[in-house]
């Protein structure tokens, strides 16, 4: 059965290809003088940790120079969660986001695959509250009412190519280069292959946890249905209908802090799960950011570039959006 379990587990489908730059060095040290690891690796019942040896007998071949590059590579990539820390978005604004536009905060959610470490919810639900010095968006929108059907289709097309960037770099990650972690702290269960998928997996717990926390702690609704007794809750249509209309559309959100101690309590809990998390997503990104191997440094400046990139583009739609919703707010 043990057998078997490892069989399935191992993957065999790294180092066939890598990325650009050394790809062909690489390939031809494995003809060379790795063609036994080779063989050992594509066989299930090799044994333990075959992809282990057959790193280690590239690296053994590989020139000093190439090595001490691809550790300035590894070493830059295990810090893009700390850079990501000043672009990329709070988890509190993600999930005020989600309380008016779901789909939309879904998709942007995988484009900025970081989140910062802090936490404020109540200091961004205040600031909805706080009056525009200056209406950029109000004047266009209302003079030009179909530029929001323009507006959101752009959005949702820029969201989905930044979400769609970074899960071709999580395929990269993992079949264009190896991860030192999986292969060091071998794991029957799991492929080599883990960690890219692992990283963007972390974002749902995260996000699921941050959104029920608001929701628990505070009592968040359409500013417009608030007016209408009868129709305290939106009905799915309002919702689905909500969705695709730009925030500065909208008529904003009401917004309460919800008296019930079960409430507050559970609000806590989730608030500290979501922390939890946020900590694990950044030691974990930067634990398998920081163990890829055979990536140059002609190619991992790309790699940083296409996520602080998608980062930009998200968390720029996601600004714009709360924006409009501080408008109607």
């Amino acid at each position: 059965l043990s057998s078997a379990t490892q069989a399935t587990a191992q993957t065999t489908s790294q180092f066939h290809e890598f990325f650009p730059a050394w790809n062909e060095q690489l390939l031809g040290i494995i003809e060379e003088h790795c063609t036994d690891e080779r063989e050992n690796y594509e066989n299930p019942s090799s044994g333990d940790r075959p992809a282990f040896g057959f790193s280690n007998c590239i690296l053994e071949n590989m020139w000093e120079s190439s090595k001490v590059e691809m550790g300035v590579a590894s070493l830059l990539l295990g810090l893009l969660p700390t850079i990501l820390q000043s672009v990329g978005p709070s988890v509190d604004e993600v999930s005020i986001l989600a309380t008016r536009r779901p789909l939309l905060a879904f998709v942007l959610s995988f484009g900025m695959p970081f989140v910062r470490l802090d936490r404020s919810p109540l200091e961004y639900l205040k600031n909805l509250r706080d009056p525009l010095d200056i209406d950029l968006i109000g004047g266009a929108v209302d003079k030009w009412p179909w530029m929001w059907i323009l507006i959101s289709t752009a959005e949702y097309l820029f969201a989905a190519a930044a979400a769609t960037n970074i899960f071709y770099l999580v395929y990269q990650l993992a079949f264009l280069s190896v991860s030192m972690s999986a292969i060091s702290v071998y794991s029957e269960l799991l492929p080599q292959t883990y960690p890219p998928f692992l990283w963007i997996l972390l974002l749902v717990p995260v996000h699921v946890l941050s959104y029920l926390s608001l929701r628990l702690g505070y009592n968040i609704q359409n500013a417009a249905s608030k007016t209408q007794l009868s129709a305290r809750k939106s009905t799915w249509l309002q919702v689905i209908g909500a969705e695709f209309v730009p925030c500065a559309r909208s008529d904003g959100l009401y917004v309460e802090v919800r008296k019930h101690p079960r409430h507050r309590v559970l609000s806590a809990v989730l608030s500290w799960l979501t922390n939890m998390a946020m900590l694990v997503l950044f030691v974990f990104g930067t634990v398998f950011l920081s163990s890829q191997m055979f990536i140059s440094l002609g190619d991992m400046i790309p790699v940083i570039a296409r996520v602080i990139g998608s980062c930009i583009v998200s968390r720029s739609i996601m600004l714009f959006e709360l924006y409009g919703l501080r408008r109607g707010t």
